[in-house]
């Protein structure tokens, strides 16, 4: 396979040794209204540098892997009709030229190849809803990368509790940033109580450094809730998932259904996706810096 061809600021700041944080690039391409998508990506880049950290998107462009993806990149890539890409879609995509946004993990997967160790992104994917076996490529991919993924937990789309179970039984850690409780994405509770919970960036880096030290290559869980006033109920957004007879699978099940729900709260649930988003970028970056204090 290609090597990941990392963009020169990145590599500038990598080599520096200076602290970086990896952004999913899945939620530009599919995760949000076209509109709205580049104005998340430069939000979230511009709060990463804020927070005294250099962002590296990463995703697929015309058969290249890239960690480091600009601003004019992932514009043409909006305009492009890109695929969604889970690591098994990479060696195809590379063949074939193609484009991609990519999941949690796929840019989990470029950011351990880069050698970045902290990304970004809205939501950890997860086992779906309903009938017949649908799961996310992002749990596997957590048991053998050492990157810290900070997201707003599981996205409320999922069945969270099961996706909930089996990040337990794969043994990875979740850890709660100023929460007590796992968020479900858009709605700050969701009934499962966490084990571990910090309240600033340099505990969650003694937490992190930690967890690599004794388990090695795994990924740890910084589950962020979203910011601002508890604007959606969990228990009504459920039902709303639950009333809506959903059947899609793979990877048009997630993007379908957070469409759905925009258009059901009349966009209350894309602009707490951009809030959170924004945040996580911020929480990512003071992550990234504790964690180059400690390495």
């Amino acid at each position: 396979m290609k090597r990941v061809l990392v963009s020169q600021e990145v590599e500038s700041a990598l080599a520096g040794n200076r602290p970086v944080v990896a952004v999913e690039t899945a939620v530009v391409t599919h995760g949000l209204p076209r509109d709205l998508a580049l104005e998340a990506a430069s939000r979230m880049a511009a709060r990463v540098r804020h927070g005294g950290a250099v962002p590296a998107f990463c995703g697929v462009y015309s058969g290249q892997l890239y960690a480091g993806l600009d601003m004019a990149v992932l514009e043409q890539m909006t305009r492009m009709s890109p695929v969604k890409a889970a690591p098994r879609d990479l060696p195809g995509l590379v063949i074939g030229q193609g484009t991609a946004g990519t999941t949690v993990a796929a840019t989990s997967y470029l950011a351990a190849r880069a050698g970045i160790r902290v990304m970004a992104t809205g939501g950890l994917g997860g086992i779906h809803r309903g009938p017949g076996l649908d799961v996310s490529a992002d749990l596997l991919e957590l048991t053998h990368r050492q990157v810290a993924v900070v997201c707003s937990g599981v996205k409320a789309v999922l069945d969270v509790h099961a996706t909930a179970e089996a990040l337990e039984a794969l043994g990875i850690p979740v850890l709660g940033y100023g929460c007590h409780e796992l968020p479900a994405f858009f709605c700050p509770t969701s009934g499962i109580p966490l084990e571990h919970t910090v309240h600033e960036p340099g505990m969650a880096a003694a937490f992190i450094a930690t967890a690599w030290e004794l388990l090695g290559e795994r990924a740890v869980v910084v589950a962020v809730p979203p910011p601002g006033k508890p604007d959606l109920d969990w228990a009504a957004i459920t039902r709303t998932i639950d009333l809506s007879r959903f059947d899609k699978m793979g990877k048009a099940a997630t993007p379908s259904m957070l469409s759905l729900l925009h258009h059901h709260t009349g966009g209350l649930t894309t602009q707490k996706n951009l809030e959170l988003l924004e945040n996580n970028a911020a929480v990512a970056a003071a992550i990234a810096c504790a964690l180059h204090a400690l390495f």
